[in-house]
């Protein structure tokens, strides 16, 4: 859709008139997503699962200039670290729920420690 655009008469500070166009107000622009890391700052990180994550997306990027037996074996690869990258997530949230569950209440019905009883 094309914005209506208003013709405004300006006086300058010598005292004479000129047409001026309004340009509609600028839109604010989205926020911007965090940009990726490169392979080398994933690396020295050391968190396998990022690493695994930032070597997919460089396939990725590479897959597209590849042809013919280059282009199945990087598409394979890619196929085999998003596996792996998707077994790994499972183990975390798997972990992390777990982790959940042994914090919330489970020491409710443990009875008092008494040291005279041992």
């Amino acid at each position: 859709m094309v914005a209506a655009v208003r013709k405004l008469s300006v006086v300058t500070p010598a005292g004479t008139t000129r047409s001026a166009r309004k340009t509609p107000a600028k839109k604010a622009a989205a926020p911007r997503r965090p940009r990726a890391k490169s392979l080398d700052q994933v690396i020295a990180e050391g968190d396998y699962l990022e690493i695994l994550k930032a070597l997919r997306l460089q396939a990725a990027k590479d897959v597209k200039t590849e042809k013919g037996p280059a282009k199945a074996a990087m598409l394979r690869q890619i196929l085999q670290l998003s596996t792996e990258i998707a077994a790994l997530e499972a183990e975390r949230k798997a972990a992390a729920a777990e982790d959940a569950e042994s914090d919330d209440g489970g020491d409710e019905d443990d009875e008092p420690f008494d040291a005279e009883a041992l």
